[in-house]
């Protein structure tokens, strides 16, 4: 729960909630993919729940593989169906990375039994 009256969270009360390290969180705030909705009076920099969920969509596309200048082209897309899209093309180039590494595997197996 956020501890001001305002809903807003410190970054390390929004760290704490998300799971992240306050460090992640500036180099996202660095980066361009989050900033704070406001500052305190004493320049804190106070999060929303709404900058929580993106957060949360950022740190998911980075699982997914994104990389962050994808991450920040994929911010601007309030489309359901343009960010499924995205994933979609995302799953895509890790089936075919993985058909790679298994032709790889593959050509290391006949290769140990060849020696």
């Amino acid at each position: 729960m956020p501890a001001h009256k305002d809903g807003l969270m410190t970054v390390g009360e929004l760290a704490r909630r998300v799971g992240v390290t306050v460090r992640t969180i500036q180099y996202y705030d660095q980066k361009g993919l989050l900033h704070p909705s406001s500052k305190s009076e004493q320049n804190q920099r106070l999060y929303s729940t709404d900058d929580e969920e993106r957060l949360y969509r950022i740190l998911t596309l980075k699982f997914l593989g994104f990389s962050l200048t994808q991450i920040k082209e994929a911010e601007g897309i309030d489309d359901c169906q343009k960010l499924s899209g995205a994933l979609d093309h995302r799953m895509c180039e890790l089936e075919r990375e993985s058909m790679e590494i298994l032709r790889n595997i593959n050509t290391i197996s006949n290769l140990k039994e060849h020696l």
